[in-house]
């Protein structure tokens, strides 16, 4: 691999780059169109609560139900940063190939009453302080 790869690799490949492809967006075109993106993400995608988390040898398992094809399912050695507050993003289900997210029960309840907006506007603070863009 050449330098310019590795370099390419190192420091433009993250979750937080932003390639503003079309010459005729401006940036903060690209940002609101980013900030819709992901604020119907966070209201749209499915969050559920596990049915059991039992820690083992510093990991957790994380018991839950596919709320698509209703297998009940266990995910072994994973990390968690706590075990009163903690969202999993992107896991699979093994049988219909289907993602969700496992959220804590604390989330969860947060989630349904009317944090949802106060949640997302931290959301994005956050994330608009570690966003790049790229032309």
């Amino acid at each position: 691999m050449n330098k310019n790869k590795i370099n390419y690799v190192k420091n433009a490949m993250t979750k937080n780059v932003i390639f503003n492809m079309p010459d005729l967006m401006i940036d903060n075109d690209v940002m609101a169109l980013v900030k819709r993106t992901q604020k119907h993400g966070l209201r749209y995608y499915i969050f559920i609560r596990p049915k059991s988390v039992i820690k083992k040898d510093g990991r957790y398992e994380i018991m839950t139900k596919c709320p698509f094809c209703g297998d009940n399912i266990s995910y072994k050695n994973y990390f968690l940063q706590s075990r009163l507050i903690y969202a999993t993003y992107g896991l699979v289900c093994r049988s219909c190939n289907m993602r969700f997210n496992v959220i804590s029960p604390l989330l969860f309840l947060m989630k349904k009453m009317s944090l949802t907006p106060l949640l997302e506007r931290m959301y994005f603070k956050i994330n608009k302080l570690q966003m790049n863009f790229v032309r």
